[in-house]
């Protein structure tokens, strides 16, 4: 309604707008009651030293346009990388991210930040 012009403002999730943002929308979140992002940049140590070290690398997300990607796409122009400069991996949900990252199979995801607590205890 808003980018349709019926109304100036919306009451909303952030997804939304993460998401439209990603396409290049022309949205803004005003106000927010989240305090942060609960999710963590999860990357293979030997593979990822520095936020450049993720060009051309593998890039576990549930799918296409499901938040995690959309997600991991403002994370990657945030640190000045192109959306092209990622191979973007369909892994599904958390677990098989998390799997494809133990197992070598990418070298980046994103996961919650109990499943990166986990982690970084074992």
């Amino acid at each position: 309604a808003v980018l349709a012009g019926e109304v100036e403002v919306g009451y909303g999730t952030w997804v939304p707008c993460a998401k439209l943002r990603g396409e290049g929308k022309p949205v803004r979140i005003l106000a927010s009651m989240a305090q942060s992002l609960a999710q963590n940049l999860l990357v293979r140590k030997d593979k990822v030293k520095e936020p450049s070290d993720l060009k051309g690398k593998k890039w576990a997300v549930d799918g296409i346009g499901a938040l995690s990607h959309t997600l991991a796409r403002l994370i990657v122009r945030g640190l000045g990388l192109k959306d092209e400069d990622i191979e973007w991996v369909e892994s599904g949900p958390p677990p098989q991210r998390i799997g494809a990252l133990l197992d070598g199979s990418v070298d980046a995801a994103l996961v919650r930040v109990e499943e990166a607590c986990v982690l970084a205890r074992e």
